[in-house]
């Protein structure tokens, strides 16, 4: 309410998903953690009722949108951080197909939410949120480019043993320019 209170238009919720913690659980995406979400949104409405809360989860994207609640009872906007990555598979493929098909299940919960578009952020590029969108063959392919251009993946070990890539950080800049090309030609493109 700190915020809220010295004006804030937009409170960011950082890792809410991971508030509320169970034992037995993961501890994430839990319903307690909505209850609280469903808490907080209710007194901004009622004393602060200008100011937007925004989710950062980093989980698949049909998680990421529960944060919508009914659309009235939780955050107004989410970010899409499935969107850089969709659009890099495009830039790297030059196939849209996959990015077109996410969008066109893209709807509006209610006429109080948004989705909150961007294409990087300090936390790098997260592949949670794509990993029901894309295959683990275009994961690759896309964290193959990523190296290629002088980036780097974080990898986390899954159950057999084996590693996937988690997280690609390079800035969005160097994801998609040319190193053979110059700066100036790089931009205009």
């Amino acid at each position: 309410m700190f915020y809220a209170s010295k004006r804030a238009r937009v409170i960011r919720l950082d890792a809410i998903g991971h508030i509320w913690k169970k034992l037995g659980t993961t501890c994430i995406n839990l319903k307690e953690t909505h209850y609280i979400i469903q808490l907080i949104r209710a007194i901004l409405d009622e004393i602060f009722p200008d100011t937007l809360l925004l989710t950062q989860t980093n989980v698949p994207h049909k998680e990421n949108i529960s944060y919508f609640g009914n659309g009235y009872n939780e955050v107004q906007l989410v970010y899409q951080f499935a969107l850089p990555l969709l659009v890099l598979h495009t830039f790297y493929t030059g196939d849209a197909s996959r990015l077109l098909e996410w969008a066109s299940r893209i709807k509006n919960v209610s006429d109080k939410t948004a989705f909150f578009n961007v294409l990087a952020t300090h936390d790098g590029l997260g592949v949670v949120p794509v990993k029901t969108i894309l295959t683990g063959k275009e994961i690759t392919g896309i964290a193959d480019n990523i190296k290629e251009r002088g980036g780097f993946v974080s990898y986390k070990t899954v159950e057999d043993g084996s590693k996937k890539p988690y997280e690609m950080n390079i800035t969005y800049y160097s994801a998609i320019a040319d190193s053979k090309n110059s700066e100036e030609l790089n931009i205009k493109k």
